[in-house]
């Protein structure tokens, strides 16, 4: 479970972040909740890239669009936030996450490098 700690508090922030964001934004705003929310998946992603050592790194993005996906599919129709044609923003998050994730994994291998020219 030790070894597993990085991963479990980066899919924390992760879950709470779209928890949290689309209900504090402005329900008028869309976009704003949209670009809040992607903007944050992106840094996190970023960071899984770069501090994530295990294998898991690899599955971060589908399971970031996966819970967005049950999150803004299941639960928030039953509030009244959105409507249930949310696959969209599924798709979105998972190129979004993607798109950081690799980056970040590249800054990564750029800094290891770095350090064994060193």
């Amino acid at each position: 479970m030790k070894k597993y700690i990085r991963e479990i508090l980066i899919l924390s922030f992760q879950i709470i972040f779209m928890f949290v964001m689309p209900i504090l934004s402005n329900p008028y705003h869309n976009v704003e909740c949209f670009l809040l929310v992607a903007k944050e998946t992106f840094i996190l992603s970023f960071i899984a890239g770069i501090i994530l050592d295990s294998n898991l790194k690899y599955f971060y993005t589908l399971i970031v669009s996966l819970i967005f996906g049950f999150i803004f599919s299941f639960i928030y129709p039953i509030i009244n936030l959105t409507d249930v044609s949310n696959v969209i923003y599924v798709f979105w998050f998972f190129l979004i996450s993607s798109i950081g994730l690799v980056i970040g994994i590249l800054v990564s291998l750029f800094l290891t490098n770095k350090k064994e020219d060193l």
